[in-house]
This record gives structure tokens, C-alpha cells and sequence, in this order.
């Protein structure tokens, strides 16, 4: 089959997924340069995979209403099946939903399914009607998670289109450094990155309001007199000045900045006994798991089910992480309770591991396509 993939951009967390879906597939993927808004960059300095750089107009200068041409590879390539990113801001994707009627192509829209803050009471806004609409339009959908796909099946005309994509970084590549880390031990590693406290906690990611950042600097300030406990911060953003002025007053409390090293900061993980992300988290649940680092984030919703990304589906509450409510005393307890119990944090962490390699594998999410693409073939 002759498939193309459109999107925004060519972020490094997609570059393995895209690479693997060129060599089974064939994929060509095509996207444009971002709007220069400091946000995430394309990595397209050194691929060893073909794509397609195309023109686009991002509309009044944002980052997500953008409108692609991609007329010129639909002529050359003529392909029988289009997959395109899937929210009603990406622009290019009314117009191939347009051009699916010229070309004959079958259209695959790849999307959240339902944004977090909609999970409660979905499809009744204005946008989200447009994005049930084009659902019911397209192909076949591919969404993230279980969780999303549930609820969206039981608003498409056709459920049988809807296939679960579980998203997850190169585990194959994390797995390699995991490896060479455990061939080291921990304590080796905790020497040779100054890590000298018996516990640590790490958070890592954008340092963005939404994160919990307040509420997981106002725990570990009574954590701290408890426990020989450190608190690592992975990440830069608007609230990092703040947060150094805080922790003028909270001793144990590292800023190490954006670090885009892969064994810097697998190193990192590998030594910390837990990654706290109150707010809002994502793809970082993976990274976590894959240096046995369980997770611990707030719940969110008011039928309990957490406002966050869909790879907050990867943690287990117990298991693998543990989900908390938003009171910050309850932060307090369940870390209090944990560093008490040395063997609950080893058990966890084994289980994380587990769940990075098994669950989370991107192994796993490849076969999620071959599914899709038998789906379509087979109708």
C-alpha cells in the first residue's frame, strides 16, 4: 500500500515511531516548519528515513491553526490510504477530508479522541461536535488509549473504526540505556551524579503552572524534615524564577534546567525513588517506568477518572504509581507512607519496569497500525 501521514511538526519523541512505519509500511510523513513561537522544533537535522517538507500558513501566527498544501504529494504518490493528525484546529485535515473525494483515498484520522478537560462531558461543546463529526466522516480513527476509545465508540455511527494506538516513546532505546545503567548498579550511579541523600524524588518536565509544581514544593517542605530526602527538577518554563525563590527557603531542592540528554537524565530517573507530577502529565509516565520510577500525580476528575493525557493509563494505582487527591496533605501521607515502606517503593518499581517494556512498548504500538491497516484492507 502507498500510505502518507500528514502533521503539524516533526517532534524527536516521533521520530522512532516514524522511522518504523516507514520500514514496515512504507510510510511517508509530511509536515511543515513550526511557527517560531519557542515551542517544541521539528528534529529533522540528521534522518536516515525519507519525509516531505511542506508549505503551510499558520493562521494569525498560531502554533496549531495551520493549513498545509499538500497537493503536490498527493499527485505524486497517489496513495491509497492518508492518515492525518486529528484535531479541528489542524486545518490541513478539512482539506484532505475534502480531497479523499478526488483522490480515493481512505482517510485515518490519529487523535487524543477527547481533550482531558472534556472526559466528564463528552462532545457537547462546540469544537468537540466538530471533531465527533469528522470521526464519523473518516475511514477509520485511531486514538491513544482504551479509556478515550470507550468513549468515543459510543458516540460514532460505525465503533468498529476505532482502533487504540497506545502512544509511548522508543522504549527499545531506553531499554538499551536501562540496561547498561543496571550493568553499573545504583549506587555507582548515585556516586558519580552527587545523588547523597537515601531518598529522591524527581520531577521532570516544562515547569508550567499546571504541572503542581506549588503544591509538590509545599509537601516536600514537611517531607524533607522527615526523611533524608532531595528533590531533583528536570525542566524549564515560565515558573522556574519563582520556584528558585522558593527553594531559597527548603534546603535539598536541585534545578539541573532542560536537559536533553538522554543519559543525563536516565541516570536521574534510575536513582529516584519516585517522579512527583501532581498536575498534569503525559509521555513523562513512560520515561519514568523505563528507569523503574514509579509516579505519582493527582487525580483529576470529578467521576475519578484522572484529567491528564492518555498515557496516564499506563499507571496502576498502587502498582506502579499512585494517584492522590488534590489536598496537599494527602501528597504528604501517601509520601510519607511510601518512604516509610522501602520494599512498597521496590515492588513498585519493579512493576513500572515491567509496564514500560510490556504495556508501553513500542513494539506494541506498531501492531496497533497493522490492525488499522487490516481493518481497512479487509472492508
Amino acid at each position: 500500500m502507498k500510505i502518507v501521514l500528514f502533521q503539524r511538526i516533526l517532534p524527536a519523541y516521533r521520530i522512532p515511531v516514524f522511522r518504523r512505519l516507514y520500514g514496515l509500511f512504507g510510510i511517508l510523513t509530511c509536515y511543515s516548519n513550526p511557527v517560531d513561537k519557542g515551542g517544541i522544533r521539528n528534529a529533522d537535522e540528521k534522518l536516515d528515513f525519507p519525509v516531505y517538507k511542506i508549505n503551510r500558513v499558520h493562521i494569525n501566527n498560531s502554533a496549531t491553526l495551520i493549513l498545509q498544501n499538500p497537493l503536490p504529494i498527493l499527485r505524486k504518490y497517489n496513495p491509497q490510504i492518508v492518515i492525518s493528525e486529528g484535531s479541528p484546529s489542524y486545518l490541513t485535515l478539512w482539506l484532505l477530508l475534502f480531497l479523499k473525494w478526488f483522490f480515493g483515498y481512505k482517510l485515518i484520522i490519529w487523535s487524543h479522541g477527547i481533550r482531558f478537560n472534556e472526559i466528564d462531558n463528552p462532545f457537547k461543546n462546540f469544537r468537540s461536535k466538530m471533531q465527533l463529526w469528522l470521526f464519523n466522516r473518516a475511514d477509520a480513527v485511531i486514538l491513544y488509549s482504551e479509556f478515550r476509545a470507550a468513549l468515543v465508540r459510543k458516540n460514532v455511527k460505525n465503533s468498529h473504526k476505532i482502533f487504540v494506538v497506545s502512544n509511548t516513546l522508543d522504549t527499545e532505546k531506553l531499554k538499551k540505556v536501562f540496561e547498561n545503567l543496571e550493568n553499573s548498579g545504583k549506587q555507582s550511579i548515585k556516586r558519580e551524579i552527587n545523588f547523597s541523600h537515601r531518598y529522591n524524588i524527581t520531577f521532570i518536565g516544562r515547569l508550567l503552572s499546571n504541572k503542581g509544581l506549588d503544591d509538590l514544593f509545599n509537601a516536600f517542605n514537611q517531607i524533607y524534615m522527615k526523611f533524608d530526602v532531595a528533590l531533583h527538577i528536570i525542566g524549564d518554563g515560565p515558573e522556574k524564577n519563582k520556584l528558585e525563590k522558593v527553594s531559597e527557603s527548603i534546603p535539598n531542592i536541585y534545578f539541573y534546567g532542560a536537559l536533553f540528554d538522554e543519559l543525563i537524565t536516565g541516570k536521574i530517573l534510575y536513582c529516584s525513588d519516585l517522579m512527583v507530577m501532581p498536575g498534569y502529565v503525559g509521555l513523562s509516565v513512560v520515561h519514568a517506568f523505563a528507569f523503574g520510577c514509579p509516579v505519582v500525580t493527582y487525580k483529576g476528575s470529578r467521576k475519578g477518572d484522572p484529567l491528564h493525557s492518555p498515557e496516564v493509563e499506563y499507571i496502576k494505582n498502587g502498582e506502579n504509581g499512585v494517584f492522590c487527591n488534590r489536598e496537599n496533605e494527602d501528597l504528604v501521607m501517601i509520601l510519607t507512607d511510601l518512604f516509610s515502606n522501602p520494599q512498597k517503593l521496590k515492588e513498585m518499581s519493579d512493576n513500572a519496569i515491567r509496564t514500560a517494556y510490556n504495556d508501553a512498548s513500542i513494539h506494541k504500538m506498531i501492531e496497533g497500525f497493522k490492525d488499522v491497516f487490516k481493518y481497512l484492507d479487509l472492508r
